[in-house]
């Protein structure tokens, strides 16, 4: 009976820290724009299809590393589901290219600096609304804070 406990103890150890946290999107320090907060215009990141057949989005832009990165995606982690995606965690879109990251909070608007949601440098999380294809921008309004830049 123990031997059966702690191979499934050792067995969920090695499982679960591969899971990143994933959450609906809930952090807003107000209604204003994320200028009137200290953050600085990242880009206005442009809708693409990735796939037809399965009807996936993402919304890409070109970074202040001169590559183009994807900020967000549509309908690739739950179906109808609206991603801003990692900024700064693995594979993240604005780290540089030492794989360092030279923000700390980050913002997404569905339009021009409004209806805006914010995360941490390592987070991302899904917008709390579902959208059908029809109904998402053609742009999302990325930003970036941080104490170095």
């Amino acid at each position: 009976m123990f031997i059966a406990f702690l191979a499934l103890a050792i067995s969920l150890n090695l499982v679960w820290p591969a899971q990143a946290d994933h959450y609906t999107c809930h952090w807003r320090p107000g209604n204003e724009s994320p200028k009137k907060y200290g953050y600085k215009h990242y880009c206005n990141a442009e809708q693409n299809i990735v796939d037809p057949v399965k009807s996936t989005l993402q919304w890409s832009c070109t970074s202040k590393y001169n590559r183009t990165v994807s900020p967000a995606n549509w309908n690739m982690v739950g179906h109808l589901a609206l991603e801003f995606a990692t900024p700064c965690g693995e594979g993240g879109w604005f780290l540089d290219t030492y794989g360092i990251c030279p923000g700390d909070y980050f913002a997404m608007c569905l339009k021009p600096a409004q209806d805006c949601y914010y995360l941490h440098d390592e987070d991302d999380c899904q917008w709390p609304d579902l959208y059908n294809v029809n109904e998402l921008p053609k742009t999302l309004d990325i930003w970036y804070w941080s104490d170095e830049i």
